[in-house]
């Protein structure tokens, strides 16, 4: 239980009121705690079906199969492409496209509020974002 002090102007219960008009020892309310979790040191026995997997229905060949043949473009990496993301970043055309965004959503009423011009360190960021130039597959 917890107990403490309530107003007497609230509460009513005396005329005269001890102290600041304050009536002690009331209960305010109770505190509820549960025990700390016990995890174990033991995942407990996993038996084989508990190791299997669910297969994918229908049968046949799923979407990632070594023993397929690959389709479509095929990716390549030509280099440079970190250095076009980091120089788009902060650019002019990217910033005015990012304002023209920013008021059209404000129109629609889920405007994101003032936007931070300054994209350098953003720009700085992508450089060191990736740890290899990214693969690209030409549009068709």
């Amino acid at each position: 239980m917890l107990r403490g002090s309530v107003p007497n102007g609230l509460w009513g219960e005396k005329a005269d009121a001890p102290g600041e008009g304050l009536i002690p020892g009331r209960i305010l309310g109770v505190r509820l705690v549960s025990p700390p979790v016990d995890h174990g040191t033991s995942t407990g026995f996993i038996d084989e079906k508990g190791l299997s997997f669910d297969p994918i229905a229908p049968d046949g060949n799923q979407p990632l199969s070594a023993d397929e043949e690959a389709a479509g473009p095929v990716p390549e990496r030509p280099g440079g492409v970190i250095g076009l993301i980091a120089g788009g970043i902060d650019s002019a055309g990217t910033r005015d496209q990012r304002a023209a965004l920013a008021e059209a959503l404000t129109q629609l009423g889920s405007g994101p509020g003032s936007l931070d011009h300054d994209l350098s360190e953003y720009a700085h960021a992508a450089g060191t974002a990736f740890t290899a130039e990214p693969m690209l597959v030409p549009a068709g």
